[in-house]
């Protein structure tokens, strides 16, 4: 379990640096978007889903990040 919740940590830095690297989205909202991810995966978590479907499942909640960035 230990090396899938690094897993998902790992994924979740990738995501991180993707959405700073990629949007005009200031640092202050990539952290409110990153608690929203959190959100999300602990929510999947919670019905049953391993971490790596709790986190495919918690990007496609997050939408479209150019329509979250505008």
């Amino acid at each position: 379990m230990m090396e899938s919740h690094a897993d998902l940590e790992a994924q979740i830095d990738r995501w991180r640096g993707y959405v700073q690297r990629h949007q005009p989205i200031s640092p202050s909202d990539v952290d409110e978007l990153e608690d929203h991810l959190r959100g999300q995966i602990a929510g999947r978590q919670a019905t049953g889903l391993d971490d790596e479907e709790a986190f495919l499942v918690g990007i496609k909640r997050l939408d479209n990040l150019d329509a979250v960035s505008r």
